[in-house]
């Protein structure tokens, strides 16, 4: 059944394809199309409850014939265009072959290995979990807020891709394919920028080679989908036209960049003032500034349907007051800029030395005092004091020290032999940066928020080194062969899901690698320990025989992770959560009691003693984990 998705894609490409010319550019506009009819399909599905794999599959199927006509009329027109080739060399051939290995090494590890990530088995997939239970993407009780509140865009894409297959074996397909796409755009921003063939294969290997973008291609984060809009709506608005076809890819793109993603806004946010400019030097300027407010209308009617539900349980469009204060600097200014921005660069500059934390973090604190700032300010610092960030392969922490060095020496190489719109260019992606340092605390896991800056960069980073190294074929062949090696280790040796085995590795370095653990242990890569109390839980509710279990817990409760125990053929239990104690309780639906509880939160919040719950009692507990029967019971 998940075939049909890809089928209503291919058909969309391949009308484009017979219309704008370029293989590129129709595979771009073809994903943001698919992305809106998905989400317009997903929507309306909701609307009656009828949001499961059948009613999914049969408007798939609908789309897939309704597309299927239109098709044929132009087919011979595909044909013709798709045997046109152009004039190809051996170097590039050679450029061709080196960006094939990112994706084929990603692919592999993305089928193989299931979803590992905290946040996919915390929220991004416990949120799909609920929705397919419920038929509809609406709100619901959780006592997971982010599940409710969060931009839903890429969730909702895998939870299609979940209803149709009946898993989530392809669910880290949905990152991975935006790991292509945003390569296919950054070349085409080297193109709009004046680059040649090699140089838009320099910014897409710069894109394949990025370790956070590497790390994030076989996982159910959704920074590389962010980064996949924003890089679209960047580039219409460099080509920006007064037309309506321009109006509806930019306004679709930048609404489901912010639908996917809140921090996309920022990196959107100094390309609208490059497409206002271009709108006043049009012919016609009133006419290009209706088309921006027509791409406007439509960025506020794709996030309006959510904007709603948020409206109606959180009291405001933007979900959770408690979250937005918490990643959100609380005090503006210079100062705040400049020391997020120190410390947001220190996270990407980091080597494979025990001491070099120490050293980056004593440098950090210098720049700090120079400037009379606390490094450690709660109100520009989340979680806690300001540690530096180590060499790591781990998708949460991992930097990109490579691509932020190139990022820096592009600036000079650029002042010198770059053209004005180039300057402007690299000026307006580094604008981003600093608006993300403005808005936003520095975070632990910041790195990964800093994707599509690095995606965005790659552009003219690639036209600053291959004006470099262009009059020398054995510097150009060095640097793309220097980019694939100095990115194997996260190519490889990702911390939760390698694809070399971990045998190899000492235990000090972590590493689980997708062979040596069945596919239920790997959903337990980032917490080992707490695999066999969820297999405890299990046959604790087999041997009671309960099929209907509540759930307590909290805002970092891994409730995907108990659907994954408990969801099986052979024994399928309901999960719902139990005394919900925020906004979303609001949202419970009456029923009967369970007849167990589950505790994901024990210790950290009250049991079902003293409320409606009370006749369950504690039968086994261990850690966060425990298990509440109606009787005095305990585990055999």
């Amino acid at each position: 059944m998940t075939i049909v998705v890809v089928l209503v894609w291919a058909e969309l490409w391949l009308l484009l394809r017979a219309r704008s010319g370029g293989w590129r550019e129709a595979g771009l506009a073809a994903t943001v199309i698919w992305s809106l009819l998905l989400l317009a399909l997903s929507e309306g599905l909701s609307l009656v409850d009828a949001f499961a794999r059948v009613p999914v599959f049969c408007a798939w199927l609908a789309l897939l014939l309704a597309l299927a006509w239109p098709l044929r009329h132009t087919w011979m027109e595909v044909r013709r265009r798709l045997a046109r080739q152009g004039p190809r060399t051996w170097r590039v051939e050679v450029g061709a072959l080196c960006l094939v290995v990112p994706p084929c090494l990603t692919l592999i590890v993305a089928l193989v290995a299931p979803p590992n990530t905290v946040d996919s088995l915390t929220y991004h997939l416990g949120r799909v979990a609920e929705w397919l239970d419920r038929s509809s993407i609406a709100h619901f009780a959780t006592h997971v807020e982010r599940q409710a509140a969060l931009n839903p865009f890429a969730e909702i894409v895998i939870a299609n891709l979940h209803a149709l297959s009946g898993g989530d074996r392809f669910a880290n397909l949905v990152q991975w394919f935006a790991f292509g796409l945003n390569a296919m755009g950054a070349s085409l921003l080297a193109r709009e920028l004046g680059g040649d063939a090699r140089t838009q294969m320099l910014a897409a290997l710069l894109v394949l080679t990025t370790p956070m973008a590497v790390l994030q291609a076989s996982s159910t984060q959704n920074d590389l989908v962010c980064s996949f809009f924003v890089v679209t709506t960047v580039l219409h608005c460099l080509s920006f036209k007064a037309d309506f076809p321009c109006a509806l890819v930019l306004g679709m793109s930048a609404g489901l960049a912010i639908l996917t993603k809140g921090t996309a806004l920022v990196f959107i946010a100094p390309f609208v003032l490059w497409a206002l400019r271009r709108a006043f030097a049009l012919c016609k300027p009133r006419r290009g500034l209706v088309v921006l407010g027509l791409a406007g209308v439509l960025v506020l009617a794709i996030n309006t349907p959510h904007g709603v539900r948020n409206q109606r349980v959180f009291g405001t469009p933007l979900g959770t007051q408690w979250l937005a204060t918490r990643v959100g600097n609380q005090v503006r200014g210079l100062r705040t800029v400049y020391s997020n921005l120190v410390r947001n660069v220190a996270s990407h500059v980091a080597l494979p030395s025990a001491r070099w934390p120490r050293v980056m973090r004593a440098a950090v604190v210098g720049l700090h005092s120079v400037a009379g700032v606390d490094a450690n300010d709660p109100r520009t610092t989340l979680d806690g004091p300001y540690q530096a960030a180590g060499f790591s392969t781990h998708e949460d922490a991992a930097p990109n020290p490579v691509q932020m060095l190139l990022f820096i020496v592009a600036a000079v190489l650029l002042a010198r032999c770059g053209t004005r719109s180039q300057r402007w260019f690299w000026l307006m992606v580094l604008l981003g940066f600093v608006l993300y340092a403005a808005v936003f605390k520095w975070q632990p896991w910041g790195s990964r928020l800093h994707t599509p800056f690095f995606i965005l960069g790659a552009a003219p980073v690639a036209i600053a080194v291959h004006t470099t190294v262009s009059r020398s074929r054995r510097l150009s062949g060095a640097a793309t062969v220097a980019l694939l090696v100095l990115a194997a280790p996260w190519l490889l040796v990702n911390a939760t899901r390698a694809i070399v085995p971990g045998k190899l590795f000492t235990e000090r370095f972590h590493i689980t690698d997708i062979w040596s653990k069945t596919r239920t242990e790997l959903y337990f890569a980032n917490r080992p320990a707490d695999y066999l109390s969820f297999v405890t839980l299990r046959e604790g509710l087999r041997a009671d025989a309960c099929a209907d279990v509540g759930v307590l817990g909290s805002e970092d409760s891994w409730t995907y992770a108990l659907f994954v125990m408990l969801r099986k053929p052979d024994f399928d239990v309901r999960l719902r959560p139990v005394l919900v104690q925020n906004p979303t309780a609001a949202l419970s639906r009456a029923a009967s009691d369970p007849c167990a509880l589950v505790s994901l939160a024990y210790g950290r919040r009250p049991g079902p003693e003293s409320t409606s719950l009370v006749r369950f009692r504690l039968a086994w507990h261990e850690g966060s984990f425990a298990l509440y029967l109606p009787s005095p019971a305990a585990l055999p």
